[in-house]
């Protein structure tokens, strides 16, 4: 399940960065950023798949994304687990009810908050990633990103932006340096009507709390979440 975080907490800052480039090159990267940055409040659905390196066998997952500019997400499964995962801009909760197990910290804690979210919400790609138009066809563009520093878990991660005719909007994947795929594919862009504010979830009583390293939480932290 780590893992499964890590890579969200690996997806936050990629878009407004390249909103001025003029290479006709990275032009469905343009108006991704365009379509995107229209809005402060939408909703995408989400397919995920994870491949672990061995086996090859895939681990299959479907939700929802919302995303509140400019620090605000929630991720709800609706496959099972039924994983939720949500930030206020200060804190990053994750709820497991298979395991009976919360995960919190502080977002400021996380880099760029790692999150597909971060990429969708921030503006410091450019600090953190070399972009390259790896193919390009009728059908999509492919890019890739390079972190700019060492020691990173990973080499390069993808996105893939499909035609207006296509029903996905896009796609992120990312291999992790012990060679697990993860692959999140985007589409049904809504913007709702009602916009209220994303509000961390309640902890569940009897559910064991931890950080995101496995290190305790203290009650005075998980009393201020729950308040």
């Amino acid at each position: 399940m780590i893992k499964f975080f890590l890579f969200f907490v690996v997806i936050h800052s990629f878009f407004f960065v390249f909103a001025d480039t003029q290479d006709t090159k990275v032009s469905r990267l343009n108006e991704l950023i365009e379509l995107l940055g229209e809005h402060s409040y939408y909703r995408l659905s989400f397919n995920q798949v994870n491949k672990g390196p061995v086996t090859g066998r895939a681990i299959r997952a479907e939700g929802f994304l919302t995303i509140q500019k400019p620090d605000r997400f929630k991720w709800v499964y609706s496959s099972t687990p039924k994983n939720r995962i949500v930030c206020d801009g200060q804190y990053i909760v994750m709820i497991m009810p298979d395991t009976r197990q919360v995960m919190i910290d502080k977002a400021e804690t996380h880099d760029v908050i790692w999150s597909p979210v971060t990429i969708l919400t921030h503006d410091h790609l450019a600090e953190h990633f070399d972009v390259q138009l790896h193919t390009e066809t009728s059908r999509s563009s492919l890019y890739r990103f390079y972190p700019k520093r060492d020691n990173q878990p990973y080499d390069y991660i993808e996105l893939e932006i499909f035609s207006d005719d296509s029903d996905t909007i896009f796609s992120l994947i990312i291999m992790d340096s012990a060679g697990s795929t993860n692959t999140l594919t985007f589409k049904d862009l809504l913007v709702p009507d009602q916009k209220a504010n994303l509000q961390l979830p309640e902890i569940p009583e009897g559910f064991d709390v931890t950080d995101f390293h496995g290190n305790p939480v203290s009650n005075l932290t998980v009393k201020e979440i729950s308040r």
